[in-house]
């Protein structure tokens, strides 16, 4: 078996004499969508605890159009199921994916009201508010999603578990093969080694 010389690996026969040993498998880290303790970081973010408080909200839509054509657009953009909307005060833009029924563009209502959850900053985060029609303004705010949270903690922990079974796997492993080879492991192989 030839593995091409790779000088940060020890045991290469063409430059310490030792077999080859094949490299340690790589272990891909993803990064996580949510924290920990996202509800412990959401009482105390001082980004959510600004936008937990009711609030002035406003459509962000094509901004460049008169105001019945930006009425049209954010009527559609409610039955197409994403609407753009602005925290006025805290200058925070956010895309909701909201899920209205049709709704009558010829004889819309007053008020749309709102509600749509999704993962903002690592934390399960459910938007609640209306938007007044004819000014295209309204109230809302950010709240803790329980039951979403709850879902994707266990997901993070099932995903921490794997991949700390397959780290002590992959070293396991290692162990297994350099005893079987009667070969040092890399750490004793560092520790005697002369360097002049």
């Amino acid at each position: 078996m030839n593995i091409p010389i790779h000088y940060a690996y020890p045991y290469n026969t063409s430059i310490h004499g030792y077999q080859d040993v094949p490299p340690a498998p790589r272990v891909m880290y993803h990064l996580p969508r949510v924290v920990l303790n996202q509800k412990s970081k959401f009482k105390t973010d001082e980004t959510f605890k600004a936008l937990s408080i009711k609030s002035e909200i406003r459509y962000t839509g094509r901004n460049d159009l008169n105001i019945d054509q930006r009425r049209k657009c954010f009527l559609s953009d409610c039955v197409n199921g994403h609407v753009d909307i602005s925290f006025i005060s805290k200058g925070i833009t956010i895309g909701l994916a909201v899920s209205l029924q049709s709704i009558d563009v010829n004889n819309p209502p007053e008020k749309i009201y709102l509600n749509s959850s999704f993962i903002m900053n690592a934390v399960c985060v459910r938007f609640q508010g209306w938007i007044d029609v004819n000014i295209l303004d309204g109230i809302g705010y950010l709240e803790y999603d329980e039951e979403k949270g709850e879902y994707e903690d266990a997901i993070l922990k099932e995903k921490i578990k794997r991949c700390h079974q397959t780290t002590s796997h992959n070293s396991d492993e290692k162990s297994k093969y350099c005893i079987s080879q009667e070969m040092p492991r890399q750490e004793e192989y560092w520790e005697n080694r002369n360097v002049c």
